[in-house]
């Protein structure tokens, strides 16, 4: 069984694959001149991390290894980041004209949920 599973859509329609925790799962989306890396394994303390990176596309003067943008497990996901999130949205709020108090306000309000999720 498969703990990492992916898809692709493309012309020729959809390609699935699986992914073990030993293996971990990839892919690799490419234009011309810029593309994106994700890739997704076990870290060895039994956590998924998710690496995502920018690369130079399919061109010759593209890059294939990329540059690093995340690596994160869905505890720092889900914890340090929405954390983030919440503490900017609360300082939106507070400084928030009439018109973007009640949209910053729900916006909180669904980081809120996620947090205690």
């Amino acid at each position: 069984m498969s703990r990492f599973y992916g898809d692709l859509q493309g012309n020729r329609g959809e390609a699935t694959r699986g992914g073990t925790k030993s293996s971990g799962i990839g892919g690799h989306i490419r234009g011309w001149r810029v593309g994106a890396r994700v890739s997704i394994d076990s870290n060895g303390q039994d956590e998924d991390e998710v690496r995502v990176s920018v690369t130079g596309g399919s061109s010759p003067m593209g890059s294939s290894g990329g540059d690093y943008l995340a690596i994160y497990t869905r505890h720092e996901l889900t914890g340090g980041l929405v954390k983030e999130l919440r503490d900017a949205l609360k300082a939106i709020v507070s400084n928030a004209s009439k018109n973007n108090y009640r949209l910053a306000k729900q916006a909180l309000t669904e980081v809120d949920k996620v947090l205690k999720g």
